[in-house]
């Protein structure tokens, strides 16, 4: 038994009788355990281990010849406030404080739960932030709103690695507050709802002349320079700010300048 401070035994069973266990072992970081976390943890098998990344958490499996691997995917707790302490230093601080997790974790997904509610005048630098990341990187950010929230988020996420084993794990697996894409068209949206200020209706109205990026691709390689291609969306009629969201859009997809996307 590794050296830590397990509370549920590995051998747990349901009051059906069948055993719920597949995966060997949850390890979660002692920094972010609470009463929380083991309450919503407590039908699996827990260790408490001091991580090398802080507000962790890691899963493990037994093979048929009974060595033990980790499956791919990393959890984080980041609190909202030290987001935006980061975040202060630019965002270039932030990129390096979360890519820093995934080079010491090179085979894993990460996941983030973003705890805690920000300040209403914090909303728009956090939105931009979680943009460039939902563009250009494969890190998956989920908002809590308390440690309550993140124990059940992370009951979700181990329910899912549970089920599907060494299978890899899309966000539509565990994400509980939006139902998961089971078309083309739906997945079009979704990815059009990525965008800040892009409701479900702008959305459609998008997809309704463009049912696919490729032919969104194509219009805008069409036009007659960058310009008229940032503004091209602007007569869908829906609100004073089509323009922005316009704008916003044709930078998502043809932008080439990190920071001005941002």
């Amino acid at each position: 038994r590794v050296h830590g401070d397990p509370f549920f035994c590995s051998n747990v069973f349901s009051p059906l009788g069948c055993c719920l266990l597949q995966m060997n072992k949850i390890i979660v970081d002692t920094h972010l355990i609470g009463d929380e976390i083991r309450v919503a943890l407590s039908e699996y098998s827990v260790e408490i281990l001091e991580l090398p990344d802080r507000d962790t958490v890691i899963w493990t499996r037994s093979q048929q010849d009974e060595t033990l691997i980790e499956e791919p995917y990393i959890f984080l707790r980041l609190p909202t406030t030290l987001f935006l302490s980061r975040l202060k230093g630019g965002l270039p601080q932030l990129q390096a404080y979360v890519f820093g997790l995934k080079e010491r974790n090179p085979n894993k997904q990460v996941i983030v739960a973003l705890e805690g509610k920000p300040q209403a005048r914090a909303r728009g630098d956090i939105d931009s932030a979680l943009l460039w990341f939902q563009v250009f990187s494969n890190v998956k950010f989920f908002a809590t709103a308390n440690p309550l929230e993140t124990a059940a988020f992370l009951l979700s996420v181990t329910k899912a690695v549970h089920l599907q084993g060494s299978k890899r794990i899309s966000q539509f697996d565990f994400y509980t507050t939006s139902p998961a894409a089971t078309t083309l068209r739906d997945t079009w949206r979704h990815m059009l709802m990525q965008i800040p200020q892009v409701s479900e209706q702008i959305a459609d109205r998008v997809i309704a002349r463009f049912p696919s990026l490729d032919s969104l691709m194509a219009h805008y390689e069409a036009c007659a320079s960058s310009e008229s291609a940032k503004l091209s969306l602007s007569d869908l009629g829906l609100d004073r700010r089509c323009p922005t969201v316009s704008a916003r859009i044709w930078a998502t997809f043809m932008g080439s300048d990190h920071e001005a996307l941002l």
